[in-house]
């Protein structure tokens, strides 16, 4: 096996296991009242899928891994709040 498929292969083993803590982590901190749960491979790909939506690549070979992850994770968050906010204000109508 060619070495750099062997260091993507295992930067993508890291993203993922990284996606798959952050995923856990944010479940438990989103409802600490009830028990922690594992992990789906579906919950985790669908949060992959809507990091990719705001602009995230998994598969770029990127220096500034922890940073671009954490990015967008915010913009998911702001993503998130402003529909929120969005359906506030339409039900307040």
């Amino acid at each position: 096996m060619k070495l750099n498929t062997m260091i993507k292969a295992a930067s993508t083993l890291a993203l993922c296991a990284g996606l798959l803590a952050a995923t856990a982590q944010s479940a438990v901190a989103a409802d600490d009242s009830q028990p922690s749960t594992q992990v789906t491979r579906a919950q985790v790909r669908h949060h992959l899928a809507a990091l990719e939506s705001v602009g995230y690549d998994w598969a770029a070979n990127d220096n500034y891994y922890p940073q671009n992850l954490q990015a967008a994770e915010q913009r998911l968050a702001d993503r998130k709040a402003q529909r929120q906010a969005g359906a506030l204000a339409q039900n307040s109508q």
